[in-house]
């Protein structure tokens, strides 16, 4: 028995449970490879020191027990660990099921998003109409403080076209908004940062007042 098969059998006597050969080169720290185990433990098997068991593709291997009863509590510790590895495996595909709904949600938040408008588009439609509707409101309260030259129906005409406006700029910034928040799923910097490379202007940024 070379130093390698000694370690790892060693290593299985002081465990005393049944492990198939990735988890003794897991829980090895991977000191020794994939062959280097299974030489070992094909090694141990043919002494008669360690027993095997296939389960579908996986085999497991434990030391063999000693005493009275042997052979049934072989049995025993290679179901108990196999109900174990049945268990850790239904978790992890339970998650491995929730991790690709999000996934399929995510892509098709971005694929609805990008249908609309790129990235580029989104930005450069927020900006314009940021300036749009500051410029409209600005020409709206100054028109509207001169009320010896406005009449009630222009006054109103523009209460409308205002509202019109607002009502678009908030549905753009909303598809913005929201187009940021998927470029910045993938962006490997910060919000500000992308803002800045943009050229994007937020409305606390250009301390752009509440619209109304």
């Amino acid at each position: 028995m070379n130093a390698n098969t000694e370690a790892i059998f060693k290593y299985l006597k002081q465990t005393n449970r049944p492990y198939s050969v990735n988890d003794i080169i897991q829980n090895l720290h991977k000191k020794y490879n994939k062959t280097v185990v299974q030489n070992a433990l094909d090694e141990l098997v043919k002494a008669d020191h360690v027993m095997s068991k296939t389960y579908g593709k996986q085999v497991i291997y434990c030391i063999k027990q000693s005493g009275k009863n042997a052979e049934k509590k072989d049995a025993s510790v290679v179901k108990e660990e196999l109900k174990t590895k049945e268990r850790e495996l239904t978790e992890k595909q339970a998650l491995l099921k929730k991790l690709q709904d999000e996934n399929k949600q995510i892509k098709a938040k971005i694929k609805n998003l990008t249908q609309n408008l790129t990235t580029e588009e989104a930005l450069v439609m927020k900006t314009k109409l940021v300036q749009e509707v500051t410029e409209k409101k600005t020409k709206l309260e100054n028109l509207s403080n001169n009320v010896e030259v406005v009449s009630e129906a222009d006054k109103k005409k523009l209460q409308e076209t205002k509202e019109k406006l607002v009502k678009e700029y908030r549905k753009r910034k909303r598809m913005c908004t929201e187009m940021l928040d998927a470029v910045l799923e993938n962006y490997p910097k910060s919000k500000k940062i992308l803002l800045e490379e943009t050229g994007v202007e937020t409305d606390e940024m250009v301390k752009m007042e509440t619209i109304v």
